[in-house]
């Protein structure tokens, strides 16, 4: 068996999230997986290094301009003509198959 790495993600781990996905590994399998995972987070550590004090925090790389109009309140058709066409109605709703068990 593979020597377990300190950094990283572990055996164990891979071995837990595997039984959490219920998905069953061999021990080939579940070290090659380590490997995987581990070549995929190596990256991201690379960032843990990048000197980041005094950068703001930003949720855009550029500025975002909406495209969309304003909002604009206005009064709704009166509920008797949204409901005119529908097959059954009860009051101001419109009634259908229960849908759900009770």
């Amino acid at each position: 068996m593979a020597e377990e790495q300190s950094e990283g993600i572990s055996i164990d781990q891979v071995r837990h999230l595997a039984t959490l996905a219920r998905i069953k590994f061999s021990s080939e399998e579940i070290e090659k997986m380590q490997q995987e995972l581990n070549s995929i987070l190596d990256p991201i550590k690379m960032l843990q290094d990048v000197d980041t004090q005094g950068v703001p925090p930003t949720s855009h790389s550029g500025g975002v301009i909406s495209v969309m109009r304003e909002d604009q309140v206005h009064s709704s058709y009166p509920a008797k003509d949204m409901i005119a066409n529908a097959p059954l109605t009860e009051g101001n709703y419109i009634k259908i198959k229960e849908v759900l068990e009770q």
